[in-house]
């Protein structure tokens, strides 16, 4: 493993289904049927009617990459470090998703380094002013710090057009919490001023044709997930009740989470109907695999 891909671009490309263009160009993949591999970044992948541009990242020999630290029993932090890792300690990428659906740009969270998230849309020829929707699976620091940043006191959104899709409850808890490493309470007390916020109470619905959520619990009391849906495929979003491959095999109640059981009962549950249906996992925190099909 030679660090993590820090954001992967997703594309409705009709006739030809969903398209996904990572940032490090050997592992650009189809989102259609079993994954294709395409040729290197800066080329041209010709698929019916339609062609693709996929744009290199980072490549993979970088030496200095930002990566997730977790200490065992201790608190997440992000450093930079080299190509070296103390023994004992593990490994996750940190994975926003950028989907393009009809002319519209959304986002599945927004990573921990809005910076570094906003250079990327950058290298993706995407302005923040054209992210439309921002979907949150809940509100630890590693999913929502992209949201914006502050100057001084005021907290500047990075996304201006976007309407960000949260659950009320999910808030409330994460204050409850407080003082707690996973959040940064300055990011919570500013996310009630934005008024781009669109509040979802309701466990389950529908937010455009394409795009519906539930409420599952798991990681956190109410975390949330997403299905992307189109072309007789399901893109499945669920974000860290579902962050990487092994979360599948075996399935286990992990400590980590407020309510391991309930997050593994789910697992077992969308692994059903998602091999029923062939559904693409987008995995958020997984080293080697932007997304899966069951």
């Amino acid at each position: 493993m030679d660090g993590e891909i820090d954001m992967a671009i997703i594309k409705r490309d009709a006739p030809n289904g969903w398209l996904a263009g990572y940032l490090r160009p050997e592992q650009a993949v189809r989102l259609q049927g079993m994954p294709e591999l395409l040729p290197a970044a800066g080329t041209r992948h010709t698929g019916g009617t339609s062609n693709t541009r996929y744009h290199g990242g980072y490549e993979s020999n970088t030496i200095n990459r930002r990566i997730l630290y977790c200490r065992k029993g201790k608190a997440i932090q992000t450093i930079i470090t080299g190509s070296s890792y103390p023994e004992g300690e593990s490994r996750a990428a940190i994975r926003p998703f950028l989907i393009e659906i009809a002319n519209e740009f959304v986002l599945l969270d927004t990573g921990l380094d809005g910076a570094h998230i906003l250079s990327l849309l950058q290298e993706q020829n995407v302005q923040p002013e054209q992210v439309t929707k921002i979907l949150l699976s809940h509100l630890h620091k590693d999913h929502s710090n992209g949201l914006g940043h502050f100057e001084g006191a005021d907290f500047i959104p990075h996304f201006p057009n976007a309407t960000i899709y949260l659950q009320r409850r999910e808030l409330d808890y994460a204050n409850s919490k407080l003082p707690n490493p996973s959040y940064l309470p300055e990011v919570l007390e500013a996310l009630v001023t934005l008024p781009q916020i669109q509040w979802l109470n309701e466990d389950a619905g529908q937010l455009t044709p394409e795009i519906s959520f539930q409420v599952t619990g798991g990681h956190t009391p109410f975390h949330q997930v997403f299905w992307i849906r189109g072309q007789d495929q399901t893109v499945f979003y669920g974000g860290d009740n579902l962050p990487k491959e092994g979360y599948l095999d075996p399935h286990v109640a992990y400590k980590n989470d407020d309510d391991g059981k309930k997050a593994m009962e789910w697992r077992i549950k969308w692994e059903e109907e998602g091999r029923a249906e062939h559904w693409q996992c987008l995995l958020y925190h997984d080293m080697r695999k932007p997304f899966i099909t069951l």
